[in-house]
Order: C-alpha cells, then structure tokens, then sequence
C-alpha cells in the first residue's frame, strides 16, 4: 500500500500446509522441530514465521522459489510441509494429482484485490463501483462458478466476502 492502491477485496484465501499423505503433521503444531517449505519474501512467509512464533513451534523454514518447487520439496522429504495460499495448494494438487493433503487448518488470512495506481482515486472509484455492482446483481455466482468452482465450494470467508462487498452506493 505504500506503493499502489487496491481495489475492494475480490476474493479472500488463507495460509495453509501441504503434507504428504498420512503425514503425522495435522496442524501447525505438529511443526515443531520439523522443516516447512514456503516462496521467500511472500505475505505467506511473514504469516508463517508469525503463526509459528504464536505457537512457539521450532520449525526450520526451507525457502523455495515456486510452488512446484514446495511440492517437490515435501514429495522428496527434504519438507515435512509446504506452506501456500489454500486455493494454490488445492490447485496444484489437482494438477499433480500426487499423494499430497491439504490440512485443515488456515493460519493466516490473504485478501486478494485488483492493483490501481495510488494517484488516481477516480479510477479506483469507478472499479470499485463495478465490483459492488457485480457483487449487488449476484453476477459473483456465475463468475465464481466458472472460475473457481472446479478447485471447490466457496469457504464461509468468501461468501461472507461476496455479501460484505455489496456496499451502498
């Protein structure tokens, strides 16, 4: 925000582990003393070291440059987890179609939203005014559907962000 502006949220994700399946890691906790992969300088990394700290869990974080990269990591052990947004973990996954779960448990919360310039309030104006439009109409469902519906049903989070976005004018 120091550098651009944004729009209203247009969809909302959390931080989440990846493990290998029937993985004794089941939550965060279960990190302590263990490796966790994650994309260096991302909001997923400060979120993760956080959450960590919050729980007092020693983990060692192993950075990683792509999501593949993660993925690999824990497929070949040398990652007990890897840390992403939810909805790129899920996609992934379907991709691969590797023996990797998805665990529960979100330990950050990640806004998505549309990057306008900082200087120019009228443009973030008129699309922030079609994005409550969109929400208003229920034109989000079909948008969603084609989009998103393949990787899952909408969290509570998102349909509660889709309601909160259909702001008066």
């Amino acid at each position: 925000m120091e550098r651009v502006d944004f729009s209203v949220p247009i969809f909302v994700d959390g931080g989440a582990l990846a493990v290998r399946a029937r993985s004794p890691v089941q939550r965060l906790a279960d990190l302590n003393g263990r490796r966790v992969a994650v994309i260096r300088g991302t909001t997923t990394e400060r979120a993760l070291t956080s959450a960590l700290g919050v729980a007092d869990v020693q983990a060692t974080v192993v950075p990683v440059a792509k999501p593949e990269e993660g993925a690999a990591a824990v497929r070949e052990g040398r990652a007990d987890a890897y840390a992403g947004d939810r909805i790129v973990l899920t996609q992934m996954m379907q991709r691969s179609g590797d023996a990797l779960a998805v665990l529960p448990e979100d330990f950050s919360f990640e806004p998505y939203a549309i990057v306008v310039r900082r200087d120019d309030p009228d443009f973030r104006l008129a699309v922030n005014r079609a994005l409550v439009a969109i929400y208003k109409r229920g034109d989000i469902d079909a948008i969603f559907q084609r989009w998103l519906a393949p990787l899952g049903k909408p969290s509570a989070l998102v349909n509660a962000m889709f309601y909160l976005n259909a702001l008066p004018d």
